[in-house]
């Protein structure tokens, strides 16, 4: 972790209107030594599931098609997307999730132009169930493997 975790109660100060009812947002970012590769984990839970749904339509609105493609990954949640887009010296991917009343993004980069779905799936894959598990009433516990 080359950051503390930051959690934030209500909206956060730098969102737009979209993040109408967050109750909570959570960001950390996990790098390598390298400066290009790494990790960045934004989970952000909402009053209700219409509020999550809206922030994210509007975090995916956000996304410049013109410099990012479309990403396939297995759908998870209620409702995800990913895109990736090539770096100088690297390659840069986010995922997003909706499940429930939270939303999750995960932004993946690497270093090198070898940045495999399976990767940025697993980490994706991990916050979405993690926001599962959690709205069910049990402790997050699910993982990322590699």
């Amino acid at each position: 972790m080359t950051e503390a975790a930051k959690v934030t109660e209500g909206v956060p100060d730098d969102c737009s209107t979209a993040c109408e009812g967050a109750a909570f947002t959570a960001t950390v970012r996990y790098e390598n030594e390298r400066p290009l590769a790494g990790a960045f984990f934004y989970v952000q839970a909402y009053d209700t599931a219409a509020h999550a749904e809206r922030r994210f339509e509007d975090y995916r609105a956000t996304i410049d098609t013109s410099v990012y493609s479309s990403m396939s990954l297995p759908s998870m949640g209620d409702e995800s997307a990913a895109y990736r887009k090539g770096l100088v010296n690297g390659e840069h991917a986010e995922a997003g999730v909706l499940v429930g009343t939270v939303v999750t993004w995960v932004t993946y980069r690497t270093d090198s132009g070898e940045l495999g779905p399976s990767a940025l799936e697993s980490l994706a894959r991990m916050l979405s169930d993690r926001a599962q598990q959690a709205q069910n009433g049990t402790a997050p516990s699910a993982g990322a493997e590699f």
